[in-house]
This record gives structure tokens, sequence and C-alpha cells, in this order.
């Protein structure tokens, strides 16, 4: 059974506010609670019956006065000793609450404490990106172990690429509450394990974070830390741009823009992938001769990711407009758009162009088109009798029907995908 789920739907964590507000009786009164625990079918189960125990004065062997309010809360000690350190030093310990049958908790919400005995009594209950701050604190200050492994397994499944924004904020709100309450060691480790497995794919696939509506709700702190990466899948403009999309959005110091801008320019990263060189004989076209497109099928059982090429460009103009298109069996998988700020006029450059990640599976044909705005004209570079050397990455590069040489390609922007994907 999912830890993170019991009998779990959205409407019963919203419930909770209610059954804490008034007391026992408000969502489900204590006649109708000890008729349900008597529901001894074949479909009712013992957990069932047990979850009817929550907030049930059946049975119950303590109350708790939680909150200034003083909301009266049932509970059973069979229930609660096992599941919390805390509880057990409290009820069964040498405290004199152990020998009460009311005890105080002031400084607890209701609302928030009556969640916490959701998952103990395993009434209906769901861990959320909402509620995941309250219950880890919870967690910790009442020693419930078994909810904490709950709660890491919820930010492990669903480090997924759209949710993985969602659970790296997650992270970091978690690391400010270990600043307040005492956390197990292993417990904090985890956490900094799942944080950089989430930074790990923003890394590796930027471009689709860029772009996710997450995007624009993190926090400067977390912006930051991304632009800091070593190793990204992206320009520094398209760096930039990504920035631009979040100061549209976010209420900012002139300062402290000014110096995210300066974290971009004064940085020193890389791509988080290699540059799979593409040797042969690299020439300027003829006259009267086309640039061909870039067509290869992967020969090995290699699974590769394309994140990016890099082209030559010889130009007279400032900004040079390039547009890349990615086929796999000749459907369209990627169209992008660049400014090229070409820095060093009339002399040949590199560009770097990064895209989305693109998954590209063994002997299936693949096809890159560019075309370069003003057209470069006999200044084009083509790459005559294409070839790469590589251990494991073997690509048999084609001509077009036309036998055309295709465009002028330095290297591709490629990683070995693992062998489980």
């Amino acid at each position: 059974m999912d830890p993170s789920k019991t009998n779990a739907s959205s409407s019963a964590v919203a419930a909770v506010g209610t059954a804490a507000s008034t007391g026992p009786t408000d969502a489900t009164s204590a006649a109708q609670k000890h008729s349900l625990l008597a529901m001894f079918t074949a479909n009712n189960t013992m957990q069932e019956r047990l979850a009817h125990l929550h907030n049930n004065p059946l049975l119950s062997d303590v109350k708790f006065l939680v909150g200034e309010s003083r909301t009266p809360i049932y509970g059973h000690k069979v229930m609660l000793v096992p599941a919390s350190e805390y509880f057990y030093a409290l009820l069964c310990g040498n405290f004199a609450e152990s020998q009460k049958r009311e005890i105080s908790l002031e400084q607890e919400d209701p609302e928030e404490f009556l969640l916490l005995l959701r998952f103990i009594y395993g009434a209906e209950f769901e861990i959320t990106f909402e509620n995941l701050p309250t219950l880890y604190d919870l967690s910790h200050r009442f020693i419930v172990p078994v909810l904490q492994v709950a709660l890491l397994k919820f930010l492990e499944d669903h480090t997924c690429p759209d949710k993985i924004l969602k659970v790296v904020k997650v992270t970091r709100l978690l690391a400010s509450i270990d600043e307040t309450i005492s956390i197990d060691e292993t417990c904090l480790g985890e956490i900094s394990s799942i944080d950089e497995i989430c930074l790990g794919e923003i890394s590796n696939n930027p471009l689709y974070f860029f772009k996710h509506n997450d995007f624009i709700t993190i926090d400067e702190e977390l912006l930051v830390t991304i632009f800091r990466r070593q190793h990204i899948n992206c320009s520094d403009d398209q760096l930039a741009s990504a920035l631009g999309v979040w100061l549209q959005h976010n209420t900012t110091a002139e300062e402290d823009a000014r110096q995210l801008h300066d974290l971009i320019q004064t940085g020193k990263r890389s791509a988080d992938s290699f540059k799979l060189h593409l040797f042969g004989f690299h020439r300027r076209v003829l006259p009267g001769e086309d640039a061909g497109d870039f067509i290869f099928k992967i020969n090995a059982a290699t699974r590769i990711s394309l994140y990016g090429i890099g082209v030559y460009v010889q130009s007279d103009e400032l900004v040079v407009n390039i547009e890349v298109k990615v086929y796999e069996s000749e459907v369209e998988i990627a169209n992008e758009q660049y400014k090229f700020a070409n820095k060093q006029c009339g002399e040949v450059n590199v560009a770097d162009l990064f895209f989305e990640e693109l998954h590209m599976a063994p002997r299936i044909q693949y096809r890159i088109s560019v075309v370069v705005t003003p057209p470069l004209g006999d200044k084009a570079f083509v790459l005559q009798y294409p070839r790469t050397h590589h251990t494991s990455i073997e690509l048999n590069i084609t001509t077009s029907f036309l036998a055309i040489d295709p465009i002028g390609l330095k290297y591709l922007y490629c990683k070995e995908q693992p062998k489980n994907e």
C-alpha cells in the first residue's frame, strides 16, 4: 500500500478543518461513529473500523485541549503510543500528563493536530504539496517515523518532469524547517539527495523547465541556485531569457535584478552533456551549391539524448537569425528560432544552439534542418565525408537523395541514456 495515501481523497483532507473547528461530532456524530465501529461485514476491514476511532469519544482514554480555543480532540493511547515516541513519553512516561485524562496542547493548531491523528489512525488521508511542509514539521515534533517515511516517498515518487519544480521548492522549504527543529541526519540526507536529483534534472533539460508554468513561482534563492550550476544544457542567452520571464512575474529590487544578470554573464558554465565532434572535410559551398540537411541513424543499440548543435556561421551581420528543425522519420519533433549575436563579424564562428532534450532511438532516421537568415551565401559551410568517433555511439551519417553535402555542423550536444530508460 502506498504510505502517502490511506483511502485517499482530496475532500478527505479538506474535511479536516471542519472536524477540528467544532469538535468530534461535526462531521460524524458519536452515535454514528459507534455504529460504524459495529459494522462487522466481509467488506468492512479492521483498519477501516479502527479509523473510525479518530477523534471519537468512544473508548477514548485521553482528551487533548488544543490551541487557544482549547478545542477538544479525543485520543486513544493504544493508537497513539505505538506510533509516536512523543506520545509514548507523554502518556507512558514519568510526566504528570501520563496520569491525566485531559492534556492541554495550547501551542498546537487544532486543524493541524487532527491532520496528524488522521494519519496515525489510518483515516482518510492524503499527502499533498500544500500540506507536506506542515506534516513534515508535525512528524518531527511529535516523532512519528512512519509519517516521515511516507513524506519522503511522496517526494521521491514525484520526481517526474512535470512535478520537479514543485518538489525542489518543497525540499528548500523543508530545509528552512530543519533550522528550527531537531531533524534526524538520515532524513536530512535523503532530502538533500532528492533536492540534488531535481537540480540534476533541471540542468539536464533546463529549457523544458524554463517554459513550465511552475518556473515563475520559484523564489530568487532557487533561481540563483539554478544559474550557478556549473553544467547546464542551455546557452547564456537562454538563461537571460528565462530570467526575463521570471522578472516579469516577480517583484525584485533593481539591484537584485542587476546581480542576477551579472551572475549569468560572469558565471563559468558548460553543457551538461558532451560534444560529439563531427569529423570530415569542412568546406565552403561552391557557386550554385546548397547545403543539405544533416541526416543520420544510430547504428549501435545505444539510445541517446540530443540537446543541441554547434554550427559554423560566417556573416557580416551583427545578428543572424537561425531556424533549426529536427525530424524523426520525417515527423517534426523540434522547431526552434534563434537570434545569434555575431560578435565577430566576418569571422568564422560556431553558434551553440540548444533545444529541449530529444530522445533518440537506434535504427531510426533523424534529420536536422538549419536555415540561416540572411542567407550566408558563399560563406556557408558544408561537411563532406562526415563521420564520428565514439566508443559506444555509432552514427551512420548519410546525404540526401540528391547527394548534397550536409550543413557544416561542428558537433552535436548529446548524452547516452541509461539502459533502464
